[in-house]
């Protein structure tokens, strides 16, 4: 399943959250290193703190997206 069939399915309840998280986590788990390196630990960030706010903000972005807003992770890089 896309990312596009995922998300439309967890909105409608036929999947869970999780299914969609999974497939997305890789690609979230790689902003958060970038991020943690750019900020360094001297910011107090670490990596775990970033990939919850990528789920955090996966819950937003399937909320919010719908097919004709574009692919569901530009929706999830870019919120509203």
């Amino acid at each position: 399943m896309t990312n596009e069939e995922l998300a439309t399915a967890v909105q409608a309840g036929e999947a869970d959250v999780l299914e969609l998280w999974d497939q997305v986590r890789r690609f979230a788990l790689r902003r958060a290193h970038r991020w943690a390196a750019a900020a360094g630990e001297a910011a107090g960030i670490t990596v775990e703190d970033l990939v919850q706010a990528g789920f955090l903000a996966l819950l937003e972005a399937v909320a919010g997206w719908s097919a004709d807003r574009g692919p569901f992770l530009v929706c999830y890089i870019l919120p509203d």
